[in-house]
């Protein structure tokens, strides 16, 4: 398994407990660290996502997950997704959620090109079902919704707010 985006590990902790082999890959220094000092960790790379996929020459991966952080790779998100065919085993699987064009905690953030807008962590881009079709077309979407919840008001976004998601689970 191949966790894109990983932050601090727990989700590649968990499947590494399931007897996963698991590597996540994060572009925070911080939650790097973090996840690397757990005892009996999964391998964790500090490296941007585009950077360690475009790197990538090792065996293909069975399973890519990424959960709300292909987004922040922008306008790379296209590229992204043609290296992470690259990198995916033929009968890979895809377990993906990306932050749909409706969700209000950016909509609110200085807006710098279409569904493109400033974030505390760098550009994010929210994706629209088209794109999101787009970005599956080489890929064999096995089921694709959106999903949504009401989020409290927190550091960062001190508004009641819809969070706004595409959940993806497709096949290479």
């Amino acid at each position: 398994l191949l966790d894109l985006g990983c932050g601090t590990g727990k989700d590649c902790m968990f499947f590494s407990e399931q007897r996963i082999h698991a590597t996540g890959v994060d572009s925070s220094s911080t939650a790097t660290k973090i996840a690397n000092s757990a005892k009996d960790s999964p391998e964790f790379v500090c490296q941007e996502i585009l950077s360690y996929l475009d790197n990538y020459q090792s065996e293909p991966w069975d399973l890519i997950y990424s959960i709300n952080a292909l987004n922040y790779t922008a306008l790379n998100l296209p590229l992204v997704f043609k290296h992470i065919k690259r990198v995916s085993a033929p009968d890979a699987y895809l377990a993906i959620s990306l932050f749909a064009d409706d969700d209000e905690e950016y909509i609110h953030n200085e807006k710098v090109g279409a569904n493109l807008y400033k974030s505390e962590h760098g550009e994010i881009y929210l994706c629209s079902e088209k794109d999101i079709r787009k970005l599956f077309t080489d890929f064999q979407a096995i089921k694709l919704w959106n999903d949504s919840y009401i989020d409290k008001p927190h550091p960062g976004a001190e508004f009641e707010h819809k969070n706004s998601f595409w959940r993806i689970i497709a096949k290479s």
